[in-house]
């Protein structure tokens, strides 16, 4: 059998202190992808509600909000609307 090398004390701390570095900077890295999709997401949201924004406006300029009636989603239109114009400070 092979006899096991044995390290000082202070390579165990070097060796140890190196493994997480190369964590620490795996997660910084992770935590910097994760913030920037996140921006993306939240960009993408806030164009979407945009569109959705312009569509229920589309709707009751259109057809004085008769269609609610049939398409199903007055509560929605009526909640972004809301939001829209600043009616709720909570977000959603």
């Amino acid at each position: 059998m092979a006899q096991k090398e044995s390290i000082s004390l202070e390579q165990f701390k070097q060796a140890m202190a190196s493994e997480a570095t190369r964590k620490a900077e795996r997660l910084e890295e992770r935590n910097k992808e994760l913030k920037e999709l996140n921006r993306k997401l939240g960009a993408e949201i806030n164009r979407r509600r945009e569109i959705c924004r312009i569509m229920f406006n589309r709707c009751y300029a259109l057809t004085q909000a008769t269609t609610c009636f049939m398409c199903g989603f007055r509560e929605t239109c009526d909640e972004e609307r809301s939001v829209m114009k600043g009616g709720r400070q909570d977000g959603k």
